[in-house]
């Protein structure tokens, strides 16, 4: 395992209209999974998984030290209010995450290499956003500790496990913990 790597200072807005910067991310383990709501498929698939690794951390001795963030790549659809909602769907825990102006925002996005591309339908408004999949480990120092992204079937469709993340993720922590002498 590589070492850690540092996150560049961002200012985002929460699902509540709240501030959140580098210095929320300090003192807990966090994990990050960008998408957005209007999504059909795979981020209503991933909120799930987040939920199930939620119920895995009430469970366990983790349950107090983490943090799961959904990060919206579309946040001119993906208001406070709409993230709110969509999220209490699947976990009350979870925090939304979206920009709130242009160059704020880039700190955390490039810091997790989170790539978003719009694509329009040219006879109206309506478009949908191909986006990065994984999930981001961001360790109690606010740095980026591990990628970990899902396995895929023999056709390349993505498998979401909260078994197997809650599996990771324990792995990413003990290296962490090994490595600091704890």
């Amino acid at each position: 395992m590589s070492d850690a790597m540092p996150i560049t200072d961002f200012v985002l807005q929460d699902q509540h209209g709240n501030r959140f910067t580098q210095d929320d991310l300090l003192g807990k383990w966090h994990i990050v999974a960008a998408g957005y709501t209007h999504c059909g498929d795979i981020c209503p698939m991933t909120l799930l998984a987040l939920s199930q690794f939620q119920d895995h951390l009430e469970q366990s001795a983790f349950e107090d030290d983490v943090d799961i963030i959904f990060y919206t790549v579309d946040p001119q659809r993906d208001t406070p209010q709409v993230l709110a909602e969509y999220l209490a769907f699947f976990a009350p825990e979870i925090i939304g995450l979206r920009k709130v102006e242009e160059v704020t925002y880039l700190g955390f996005v490039n810091s997790l290499n989170i790539i978003a591309i719009y694509e329009y339908e040219a006879t109206n408004d309506n478009y949908s956003v191909s986006h990065s999949f994984a999930f981001m480990v961001i360790n109690p120092e606010g740095k980026l500790q591990a990628i970990l992204e899902p396995e895929t079937n023999p056709f390349g469709d993505a498998i979401l496990s909260s078994d197997l993340l809650f599996e990771d993720f324990k792995q990413v922590r003990q290296r962490y913990s090994d490595a600091k002498g704890s």
